[in-house]
C-alpha cells in the first residue's frame, strides 16, 4: 500500500501550501487523506488480499455484503472484468477493482476462438474476409486487455480530456466532461475517481427518460473526437455515457482509444457524408479508398451495382424502417467480397456507429437518423479541406 502512504503525504504538503481562506480546497484534501487512510486501507487493502481467491458470485457476494454493513458502501454492480463501488464516507467517491481470475479464462478463450478463425481461414478464405472475423477478435482482444489495466484508463482518460480543454471554445465542447481519477491513490488493478452523480444512458433509455436531443448532443461529441482529431474512445455505448444531474456529458471507462490516420479519416468522413447524401457513386469511390488495394475494374462495377440494391429505397427513411448501419456492414462485406482489404481500425469505427444509432432507435424510432447524422457532420467539413 506504498502509493497510499505517498498519496497522504502528497496531500499534507499541498495543505500546507493553501492559503487558510481557502476552505473548499482545504476540506477536500483533509477528506482525500482520511479517504486515502480510512476506505483504502479498511476496504481496498482486505478486498484486494481476497477478491483473486474467490471462487464463485456466490462467495464474493457474501464477502462483500460483510463490508458493506459497515456503512462504507452505498452501491455495487459487478461488470465482466471490473468491480464498481461507490462511496460516501467522507468525501464521494468511485472505485473500480479489477477481478484478475477473469484475465487467464479471458486469454484462454480467445485463444480457442483465434485457433478456429486460423482453420476456418484456410477452409474459407473469403468468407473469413467478408465478416472480418479476424479483425474484430483482434479489436476485442485489444480493447479488453486494456480494459483489466486500469493504469490504460487514468492515460487515456487524462487524453481525451485534455483534447477537449483544448478545442473547448471552438468546437463547443463545454458540456462534455471527463471523470477525474485520483491517480496517487490509483494502481493497475484498482481506481479511484470521483463520484458522478446522474444517471447512465442505459438506465436513461431503460427508464425511456432519454431526450433525443441529448443523444445527437452525444452523437456530436463523439463525431468531433473520430473526425477532428482521428482520435477516439473505442467503447462508446449507453453504459458508458452518463448524463450529470445538470445536464452534461460525461464520457466514462476511457480504457481503450482508437488512432486513425488523416488519409483514413478523411476518405471516410467522404464515404459516409456522400452516403448519407445518396450519393452511391462517389461513396463506393471513396470506400475504393479506404481499401489497402484498389480492386480491378470488373469486380469494381459489380460492387458499386451491389451498393445500389444495398442502399434501393434507402432515402427519407425513419430509423424503425431502416437501420443505416446494418446496410453499412452489408456494404463492407460486400466489399470484402468483391476483394477490397481494410484496415484493423475499421472495426471500432463500424462499432461506434452501429452503437450510435442503436441509442438513436431506443430514443425515437421515429427519428430521421440519417438525415441527423449528416446535419452533424457538417459541423466538421472544415477540419476534412
Amino acid at each position: 500500500m506504498d502509493c497510499i502512504i505517498e498519496a497522504q503525504e502528497e496531500y499534507r504538503e499541498q495543505l500546507k501550501l493553501l492559503d487558510e481562506s481557502n476552505d473548499y480546497e482545504i476540506e477536500r484534501l483533509n477528506n482525500l487523506i482520511i479517504a486515502s487512510c480510512d476506505l483504502i486501507n479498511a476496504i481496498i487493502g482486505d478486498y484486494e488480499n481476497k477478491i483473486y481467491g474467490y471462487n464463485s458470485e456466490s462467495d464474493f457476494t457474501h464477502s462483500l455484503s460483510i463490508i458493506k454493513t459497515n456503512g462504507y458502501i452505498t452501491t455495487f454492480s459487478m461488470s465482466e472484468n471490473v468491480d464498481s463501488l461507490e462511496f460516501y464516507n467522507h468525501f464521494p467517491m468511485h472505485i473500480q477493482l479489477n477481478k484478475k481470475v477473469l484475465k487467464k479464462d479471458f486469454l484462454d478463450d480467445i485463444f480457442a476462438i483465434e485457433r478456429g478463425i486460423k482453420i476456418f481461414s484456410k477452409v474459407s478464405p473469403v468468407m473469413a474476409r467478408m465478416f472480418f472475423a479476424k479483425d474484430i477478435i483482434e479489436s476485442i482482444k485489444t480493447s479488453t486487455l486494456e480494459k483489466m489495466n486500469l493504469k490504460k484508463e487514468i492515460k487515456y482518460t487524462n487524453y481525451l480530456a485534455g483534447i477537449c480543454a483544448d478545442y473547448r471554445d471552438i468546437y463547443r465542447l463545454h458540456n462534455l466532461k471527463f471523470p477525474h481519477i485520483y491517480r496517487e491513490l490509483s494502481t493497475e488493478n484498482y481506481l479511484v475517481g470521483e463520484y458522478i452523480s446522474g444517471g447512465n444512458v442505459k438506465e436513461l433509455l431503460n427508464d425511456r427518460k432519454m431526450k433525443y436531443h441529448k443523444f445527437l448532443e452525444i452523437m456530436r461529441y463523439h463525431l468531433f473526437y473520430i473526425f477532428v482529431i482521428g482520435t477516439f474512445h473505442s467503447d462508446i455505448h449507453a453504459g458508458n455515457i452518463i448524463v450529470g444531474d445538470k445536464g452534461e456529458v460525461y464520457f466514462i471507462d476511457c480504457n481503450s482509444i482508437t488512432e486513425i490516420d488523416d488519409e483514413f479519416r478523411i476518405h471516410f468522413y467522404k464515404f459516409l457524408t456522400e452516403l448519407c447524401d445518396g450519393n452511391y457513386e462517389n461513396s463506393t469511390k471513396y470506400l475504393n479508398k479506404l481499401s489497402r488495394t484498389l480492386i480491378p475494374d470488373k469486380k469494381y462495377l459489380n460492387f458499386k451495382k451491389r451498393s445500389r440494391e444495398i442502399f434501393a429505397q434507402a432515402e427519407n427513411k425513419k430509423i424503425k424502417e431502416f437501420q443505416f448501419s446494418h446496410k453499412i456492414m452489408s456494404l463492407f462485406r460486400a466489399a470484402s467480397e468483391n476483394g477490397m482489404i481494410f484496415d484493423k481500425n475499421l472495426f471500432p469505427l463500424l462499432k461506434a456507429f452501429i452503437r450510435l444509432e442503436e441509442m438513436a432507435y431506443r430514443t425515437l424510432p421515429e427519428a430521421f437518423f440519417v438525415k441527423d447524422l449528416r446535419n452533424e457532420l457538417r459541423r466538421y467539413e472544415d477540419s476534412i479541406e
